[in-house]
């Protein structure tokens, strides 16, 4: 919900002022400041000539920070200029002296007891009640006003807390103090209905989101690493939504991509899902669900609407160029340190392959001696399988200059036209290769 993020983002700035200017002591008579809650703590607070004791606030905005000798034992506020100052106030191990600060609200004096604009309050006549400050995680919203949803707890007793907290899991809002007309209640547990307002502004009301999603999606081809799209085209009311699939089995995401929760679908795709007769891969749509949910108030979208998203197969078949090496024993004993281009033709039939392959940077060595001769070239017959991205290709390689054939077993992947993947020869020489499609 935008307002609760321009609050969030307030307080996150007042807690910022605060803490450049402070990291407090301890000493009786001296404000303290609790940049978690943005609650300051008031010994002695005089407003218009009434003293009030152990005042509870939350904090607007820092003016100023004067420094020196504290000026009086007593915080003063006015109302006419709506400006507290505050003699000394300790944050941490340090303590500032001389602070004058706008005032949020005041949540309560003495004992627990409610002072003007402090503590929730409840209306039975519009079933709203007001909240001065409510933690809803890391962040504090003021001046929220919300429905009732049901009563979970009257737990009576000594005030808990001086702020309200809600958990956005059970949707349950855990309260101090409210007072409902003339009578005041402490440590309350309920359910919220409909968040009214924040911080003075009217908020739209809760109800099921309205989710429209990008469709279809951009297609992805088996292998794709770089893919990844958000699926919402839109929703309303504005708020903050976490995003999952259709837990009515709406539909199946393709294997091996994920829906994130801020809406986001990524992953490398496995393989298509649909064969043809032959085995051969064919592309395959997937059409599935997406609910959103809101995070605050957990209402979910209903129903909850589809996309799609094409996954194509793989594009095996045809002309792979690139670079290749191998280091390990071989002929007579000796070591070889291949290092060449290499070309790779497939085709494919289902999961079949086939195809023919061309190296150069073979070395030759003289045996038994096994002193360097020089470098050659070669070239043979494939065969292999692929499975999704993944290919097991078997060849071999025809030394004229020996007469002997050296076969090779490769393992592979693809991903964006580039076939890498090591390599193991006959001898036990390893390997590895960089192919790009042609």
């Amino acid at each position: 919900m935008g307002s609760l993020q321009k609050f969030s983002r307030l307080i996150t700035q007042v807690l910022l002022a605060f803490s450049l200017i402070c990291t407090a002591l301890s000493a009786n008579g001296t404000d303290t400041y609790d940049p978690a809650t943005n609650i300051l703590s008031i010994p002695s607070l005089t407003i218009n000539g009434t003293a009030y004791s152990s005042v509870t606030m939350t904090v607007g905005k820092v003016i100023s920070i004067g420094g020196g000798t504290p000026v009086g034992t007593t915080d003063t506020y006015s109302t006419t200029s709506g400006l507290l100052t505050i003699p000394a106030v300790q944050l941490g191990a340090t303590t500032f002296t001389n602070v004058v600060a706008t005032v949020g609200n005041i949540i309560s004096t003495g004992n627990g007891a409610i002072a003007p604009n402090g503590g929730d309050t409840y209306d039975p006549a519009t079933g709203v009640l007001t909240v001065p400050l409510v933690l809803v995680g890391g962040n504090a919203y003021t001046n929220v006003q919300v429905t009732l949803g049901s009563i979970v707890n009257m737990g009576g007793g000594t005030a808990g807390s001086a702020y309200d907290t809600f958990n956005t899991a059970t949707n349950q809002l855990n309260i101090p103090t409210v007072r409902v007309g003339s009578t005041v209640y402490h440590n309350v547990v309920i359910t919220v209905g409909a968040i009214v307002s924040v911080g003075g502004g009217s908020v739209l009301p809760v109800t099921k989101p309205l989710l429209t999603l990008r469709n279809p999606l951009d297609s992805v081809t088996v292998g794709d690493t770089a893919y990844s799209q958000n699926v919402v085209a839109g929703i309303w009311p504005t708020s903050l939504y976490t995003y999952m699939l259709d837990s009515l089995s709406n539909g199946v995401t393709p294997g091996g991509m994920t829906l994130h929760i801020d809406g986001t679908l990524s992953g490398i795709p496995t393989s298509t899902g649909k064969t043809d007769v032959n085995g051969n891969q064919l592309p395959n749509t997937y059409t599935f669900g997406v609910c959103a949910v809101d995070t605050f108030s957990r209402v979910t979208t209903s129903p909850c609407p589809q996309t799609s998203i094409v996954v194509n197969p793989l594009g095996v078949a045809g002309t792979w160029v690139g670079t290749w090496s191998k280091t390990g024993s071989g002929d007579g004993g000796c070591t070889y340190s291949d290092s060449g281009s290499l070309t790779l033709t497939l085709s494919t039939s289902g999961t079949a392959l086939s195809g023919s392959v061309s190296a150069d940077g073979l070395m030759l060595r003289y045996v038994p001696s096994c002193e360097f001769a020089y470098y050659t070239s070669s070239s043979g017959t494939v065969s292999g399988t692929v499975a999704g991205s993944s290919l097991n290709i078997l060849y071999s390689l025809f030394i004229s200059e020996t007469s002997k054939n050296v076969s090779y077993n490769w393992s592979a992947k693809v991903a964006n036209n580039v076939m890498t993947g090591t390599l193991v020869s006959s001898s036990g020489a390893t390997g590895s290769f960089s192919l790009t499609k042609q």
